[in-house]
């Protein structure tokens, strides 16, 4: 490997190879007014040694990068070729967790819910599909990790809700709230997750962390997954009662 050195102002600099000197045309004067052999002074005898250092470590670069072409099959000596393949990789900030938070608000009234009952936003037209965690993923067909849900209510019950969160890989058939939570036979078979909740009873609203969830979800058809949540307790509601539900996915490709 040779290193080409261009000129600089005042100076003329000859091509360095390993182990050559660096060559000033003029000669220097130094404190003392006494003229240098630029051969054989201070600053040519460290300049010398720092090209060389210098050749030394651009040699051992090139046996890296050559080594790096070997394992990444690049096919050519390129550096831009190394470094393309090097990069394709996903970027992701903020560690790649994705965050989704659904507000999900219920009918305008009080009626209890029984055991197996379900919560939706309507008695009789609830969201179409279920309600959605979006963008959960990179892309269709990618996977993340389900880690941990945060569930909380708007109403700060006595008796807090219970109950589990269903999630599924594909649109499946709106139930309407405070009737029977059911899917078909086909739409059980896209359910990807089931998640038990217990709120806990606060002072303004009530809440749940489900925690250590580690579930690989993989979407299909877009890069979105649905819910729908059944009751497991006599729950009593508050008007218009707003359930909220923070996701969190981290993409895993």
């Amino acid at each position: 490997m040779t290193l080409n050195v261009t000129p600089g102002t005042g100076a003329a600099l000859k091509t360095v190879a390993s182990g050559a000197e660096l060559a000033v045309a003029h000669a220097s004067v130094d404190s003392g007014g006494v003229v240098v052999d630029p051969a054989t002074s201070t600053l040519q005898t460290s300049a010398n040694a720092k090209l060389d250092t210098l050749h030394t470590d651009l040699a051992l670069i090139e046996t890296y990068l050559d080594g790096l072409e070997t394992l990444l099959g690049t096919g050519n000596g390129s550096l831009a070729s190394i470094l393309a393949a090097l990069l394709i990789v996903p970027v992701r900030g903020n560690d790649g967790i994705v965050t989704v938070t659904v507000d999900v608000t219920r009918p305008a009234d009080t009626t209890a819910y029984a055991v197996n009952d379900a919560i939706s936003d309507s008695t009789s037209a609830p969201t179409v599909g279920g309600f959605t965690f979006a963008n959960a993923v990179r892309a269709s067909g990618k996977t993340a990790i389900l880690t941990d849900l945060i569930i909380t209510s708007s109403n700060p019950a006595a008796t807090a809700l219970q109950g589990e969160v269903y999630i599924f890989d594909t649109a499946f058939t709106a139930i309407n709230d405070n009737a029977a939570f059911g899917v078909s036979d086909a739409e059980i078979k896209t359910l990807v997750a089931k998640i038990p909740f217990a709120m806990a009873v606060g002072t303004n609203n009530n809440h749940v962390h489900v925690q250590n969830l580690g579930i690989a979800l993989t979407a299909v058809g877009g890069r979105d997954f649905r819910f729908g949540v059944k009751v497991l307790n006599a729950y009593v509601p508050a008007n218009a009662e707003v359930i909220t539900f923070r996701a969190k996915f981290a993409p895993v490709d």
